[in-house]
């Protein structure tokens, strides 16, 4: 019988010190399959398998959506930043408003998502807001469409997870990604994304916030990086990864 013993911090190791982003892994017949290669290189003894490295798809949304959102917030094209995520602990938006009460001056900020069950949570992110900070709540299709396409930068603050569904549909909008730094979302964007932290990253990410604000035309080059690094997770190759992954598993001696 094969035998496993995977060493990995999950979906709540942010609540330690030292923070290995979370990937997800499954055995399947002779293969293991991981998400990041910070996962498929950690601590994995099964005997007799295969390990390959994938990741979720994303689609490219090149053609604009204009469904009236950014009025309905009184938002302007390029003039705001975004965060996309549910309003829990893990996901880090705590650090992002208090990094953006330290930011001179700032663009509005958008917060889109639900707190379903972080009720107390969701207070203490009310009284760190300020009166540039926009909740939506949760939004969906051409309404989350369009605030993606129109903002300065896509602000990831959370150090959980490898290939997270939201950064892959970000990278799909073709704008700026400033991130957590951390191997696993590192390994994702490239040289794609711009990093804060992890060394101080309140200040750190503020610091970065009115670098955004000052510099449309770098962070508009960061989008044309962003949107060049979606091409290698578009779901023609993924799936195609995924093939040849099968194949394997049926074939362990094929090419």
């Amino acid at each position: 019988m094969s035998r496993m013993h995977i060493h990995y911090l999950g979906p709540w190791s942010c609540f330690w010190p030292s923070v290995v982003a979370l990937g997800i892994a499954f055995l399947a017949g002779n293969a293991l399959t991981a998400m990041a290669q910070v996962v498929a290189t950690g601590e994995v003894t099964i005997a007799g398998t295969v390990e390959t490295v994938t990741s979720d798809g994303l689609t490219v949304r090149d053609e604009p959506v204009h469904c009236g959102e950014l009025a309905r917030w009184g938002l302007k094209p390029d003039g705001y930043f975004l965060y996309v995520s549910r309003l829990t602990p893990e996901n880090e938006a705590e650090l992002l408003l208090k990094a953006y009460r330290e930011t001179p001056d700032p663009l509005p900020l958008v917060l889109v998502g639900g707190d379903p069950y972080e009720h107390a949570y969701r207070r203490k992110l009310d009284a760190l807001a300020t009166d540039r900070v926009i909740f939506t709540g949760l939004r969906f299709a051409d309404a989350y469409i369009e605030l993606s396409q129109n903002a300065r930068a896509f602000i990831m603050p959370a150090t959980i997870e490898a290939t997270r569904l939201v950064l892959l549909d970000q990278l799909g909008m073709g704008k700026a990604i400033i991130y957590h730094d951390c191997p696993a979302t590192r390994e994702v964007l490239g040289d794609a994304g711009i990093p804060f932290g992890p060394k101080d990253p309140v200040r750190s990410l503020a610091a970065r916030l009115s670098w955004a604000k000052e510099h449309p035309e770098e962070c508009a080059e960061a989008g044309q990086r962003a949107r060049q690094r979606a091409e290698h997770f578009r779901w023609e190759k993924v799936l195609d990864r995924y093939d040849r992954i099968f194949r394997k598993i049926l074939s362990p001696t094929a090419s």
